[in-house]
């Protein structure tokens, strides 16, 4: 196997690994709640884990219609309110394209969003996409 083809099977597995946390993260939410409508008055209050939460919801159709483009403007707003597993998330679907145009480049600024938020996966795929020229 090429190191070009390693470090490629790398990242998408960090990818991948980002979008199972969807289902992670549904043990925090019973802390907080899974009801949309609470979840965004918190996150429109600032709350970014919620925010992140509502995405999920959104992505999943977990107890609200399913919408691919307001999950992605959640994990947005949990990004930018310094949620890492936010940008950990939007770095991987701008990686692999999914419901968002595939974007490399998109994909190395969130995952460098993540790694300076302390997520060491974000730290490990900024850097692969760095060493192939993104």
């Amino acid at each position: 196997m090429s190191k070009r083809s390693f470090a490629m099977k790398r990242i998408l597995f960090t990818a991948l690994v980002a979008l199972s946390l969807f289902g992670c993260n549904k043990e925090q939410e019973n802390t907080q709640t899974n009801e949309p409508h609470l979840l965004e008055e918190k996150c429109n209050e600032g709350d970014a884990e919620s925010c992140f939460n509502l995405g999920n919801s959104y992505y999943d159709g977990e107890n609200i219609k399913q919408d691919y483009a307001k999950a992605v403007g959640y994990y947005q707003k949990a990004c930018d309110g310094g949620n890492a597993t936010g940008c950990l998330t939007l770095g991987a679907l701008f990686y692999i394209g999914i419901n968002v145009k595939q974007d490399y480049k998109q994909a190395k600024e969130y995952y460098g969003k993540a790694c300076d938020l302390g997520y060491q996966n974000g730290c490990e795929a900024y850097k692969e996409l760095n060493k192939q020229g993104f």
